[in-house]
């Protein structure tokens, strides 16, 4: 099957192979940076079972009529069927999500070569209809391997990193982009691997600053500077389910200002113009 993907705005895909690194967080945050900088919608596709990325953009369970799930399962078996079909509003300006529900694990199980397919295929179907409303898509992944992943990877075209300075974090950055190369060379060779976002860095931790140091004897350039620091504020704004630019303290403008220096960089990926 040939799908064509000239029509669709860029698709960022954030993965982590370790858990409990900040990538939901990352993604979110990322596609509400992406909206203010650059001016444009921002479409939010949680694919992660769990469905924390809903939550986090404020959209309670059950609240969306249609989910992810519903995508996977209907872009087979109906040819006007897209994923724009699940696109539901969130309380972040700017961001709409296609939201998650927890029978999305059963997906796990159909490794076939048809499940690599569904997302790209929703994608395609929704061409006009995104091109129409959205500068970018951001996809929230579980961490992990498995045919969710490999269904998300094979419909972005562009892929971040985003690994804690820890050493398992480590092996997990170090894994997902082999993981990501070994998809580029045999399935997705149009897929851009942007680099890895560090998140959650102390520079007071002796144990942090190795590990950053060991993650770019390892990677070099694909290690983004500046490292996103771990701070208090991110967790209020996520239990709140506010973007953390609504966190009027230091901590979360010491965030914010750090991770939009990574939104540029994506932004200048993606094609996008800067919002003057």
């Amino acid at each position: 099957m040939t799908l064509s993907f000239r029509r669709l705005p860029r698709r960022l895909v954030v993965v982590a192979r370790k858990g409990g690194v900040g990538k939901t967080t990352t993604a979110a945050q990322l596609a509400m940076a992406l909206a203010q900088i650059f001016g444009i919608e921002v479409l939010l596709v949680d694919q992660d079972p769990q469905a924390n990325a809903s939550a986090r953009v404020g959209v309670a369970e059950g609240e969306a009529p249609r989910t992810l799930n519903d995508v996977y399962l209907w872009v087979l078996q109906h040819p006007e069927f897209g994923i724009h079909h699940a696109i539901h509003p969130t309380t972040w300006p700017g961001v709409s999500v296609v939201v998650a529900e927890e029978a999305l694990k059963f997906r796990e199980s159909e490794g076939d070569h048809l499940m690599d397919l569904r997302l790209r295929l929703a994608f395609e179907r929704s061409a006009a209809e995104l091109a129409e409303r959205f500068g970018a898509v951001v996809i929230d992944t579980l961490p992990g391997t498995g045919a969710l992943l490999r269904n998300a990877i094979l419909g972005a075209t562009d892929l971040l990193v985003v690994t804690d300075p820890e050493p398992d974090g480590l092996k997990g950055a170090d894994r997902a982009i082999k993981a990501a190369q070994s998809i580029k060379a045999t399935q997705h060779p149009d897929l851009n691997i942007l680099g890895i976002l560090v998140n959650g860095y102390d520079a007071s931790l002796g144990e942090h600053q190795r590990c950053v140091a060991d993650l770019v004897a390892a990677h070099g350039d694909l290690v983004w500077e500046p490292w996103v620091p771990h701070r208090a504020d991110v967790l209020t704004a996520r239990g709140l389910q506010v973007p953390v630019q609504r966190i009027k303290a230091n901590g979360a403008r010491d965030y914010v200002r750090k991770l939009n220096i990574h939104a540029r960089r994506i932004g200048a990926a993606l094609d996008l113009q800067e919002n003057k």
